[in-house]
């Protein structure tokens, strides 16, 4: 069984990269494709950086709560450190995941703008 703060580290170390790496996609590749221009994504680089190491840092304490939830005594106590482990995780990871949501709004609007369907049916 992992010690509470190993959890934590372990899992902020893992979301901070999933989240890097899908920073990176967003606000370095889709400019380069020419989906989405580098003036477009640069008002939303504030709330991603937020959004990311704060989901970050969520994920990690409802990891660490989980770990903590098996050490605890008493059932009641266990199942609500359960769910708010659960609830900082998928908050945290909805926080993580923030650019690739933003990379596939703007993918999707540059979908709607050509006519990729035509040559899919023609």
């Amino acid at each position: 069984m992992k010690e509470p703060a190993t959890a934590f580290r372990d899992s902020l170390l893992m979301y901070s990269f999933i989240w890097a790496v899908l920073a990176v996609g967003c606000f370095q590749v889709l400019p380069r494709l020419q989906i989405a221009s580098a003036a477009q994504l640069q008002p939303w680089l504030g709330p991603a950086y937020l959004a990311g190491l704060g989901g970050s840092l969520l994920a990690a304490l409802g990891s660490m709560l989980a770990v903590l939830a098996e050490t605890t005594a008493g059932a009641a106590s266990k199942r609500y450190l359960h769910r708010l482990a659960w609830a900082l995780g998928a908050v945290g990871f909805l926080g993580v995941l923030f650019p690739l949501g933003l990379a596939g709004v703007f993918f999707l609007r540059a979908a709607q703008s050509t006519d990729w369907w035509q040559e899919l049916l023609g």
